[in-house]
């Protein structure tokens, strides 16, 4: 009974994938902002793995575009409310890989209650630790105001641990601990329009809650108009006169003569 147990739990392990386990040794993050709030975004990661993985995913916003991963277009689908790009092929051995990855992002600066912020997505939730990790983020001017930090794990106490520099237009941090694997980290920083002009046409663009909202208003309309509005009153042509009266007395009782 033993072997018969022993042989089934070798069979299992034989068909069972068993992911390598693995670190980012480094990542280094460089963002450059454009006044019309587009972002170029590079990505520099040196992984240590201790064999190849079955399988391996960056995941990225949504929103990012053009990804490249070693200078070639890379494989990146939308899964839930974010683009998961495959860098299985990338890494195949055992070892430390280094990683060039680039991609971009469409306007990053919202408005918000009155205020422009700009934000950021700087780690999306990656399977793998991350030992260090120093980012750069370059605007169009100087900033006016300190940018804010909030993680998964660490929350906003995630500041306490990093090394907030403003040089110019650039702001530089690098992260004095270890980041956990599933690590999310955001960035927001409050601008203003000499930073990132808002055009005409962005001031009056419409999100997607202002779309459902007027369409909904139009429909709402359109069903009052063709079902529940009264008609509209039609007056009744008679070729005889009123009751009582002769076609000789009606111009008098319309003009209010000779009573």
């Amino acid at each position: 009974m033993r072997r018969i147990i022993l042989a089934i739990l070798c069979c299992l392990l034989l068909v069972t994938t068993v992911s390598a386990a693995g670190t980012v040794e480094d990542l280094q993050s460089n963002t450059l902002v454009a006044a019309s709030g587009r972002c170029s975004v590079t990505l520099t990661l040196q992984i240590s793995v201790d064999a190849a993985p079955s399988q391996l995913v960056l995941p990225l916003p949504a929103a990012a575009h053009d990804i490249t991963v070693n200078g070639t277009a890379a494989r990146a689908p939308f899964v839930g409310s974010q683009r998961h790009v495959d860098l299985t092929d990338a890494v195949t051995s055992a070892g430390i890989h280094t990683l060039l990855i680039h991609y971009e992002l469409p306007d990053a600066v919202r408005e918000e209650n009155g205020q422009l912020v700009l934000t950021l997505e700087l780690l999306s939730g990656f399977s793998l630790a991350v030992e260090r990790m120093r980012f750069t983020v370059t605007l169009p001017g100087k900033p006016e105001k300190k940018a804010s930090f909030v993680s998964t794990y660490l929350q906003e106490s995630v500041e306490s641990v990093m090394e907030y520099q403003v040089n110019g237009s650039t702001i530089s941090c690098d992260v004095a601990t270890r980041l956990r694997d599933h690590e999310n980290l955001t960035m927001r920083l409050a601008v203003s329009e000499e930073l990132f002009p808002q055009s005409v046409t962005k001031r009056w663009s419409l999100g997607r809650d202002d779309l459902v909202m007027y369409g909904l208003t139009l429909l709402a309309l359109l069903y009052w108009l063709l079902t529940m509005r009264c008609g509209i009153p039609r007056g009744n042509r008679r070729s005889t006169p009123p009751e009582g009266l002769t076609a000789g007395e009606v111009g008098t009782r319309l003009c209010g003569l000779g009573v």
